[in-house]
């Protein structure tokens, strides 16, 4: 997994790219967003079955998805 900084000052994000195995987005939403126990994945039916992966990973973290 890499990371790219969105730099917008104090409203600056990263952005979590994935490729194959998206078992480290659920790491890393959870280390970036400590507080957080929701998500929502978005997807379409071309994307759904890597939706499912990210969701999957989503959970595993302790995070309930929508």
């Amino acid at each position: 997994m890499n990371t790219v900084r969105v730099n917008l000052g104090s409203r600056s994000y990263d952005i979590a790219i994935v490729s194959g195995d998206a078992a480290g987005v659920g790491p890393f939403v959870r280390a970036a967003l400590p507080n957080t126990s929701t998500a929502l994945v978005v997807c379409d039916s071309n994307t759904q079955a890597l939706g499912r992966g990210v969701e999957a990973a989503l959970a595993a973290a302790g995070l309930r998805t929508a």
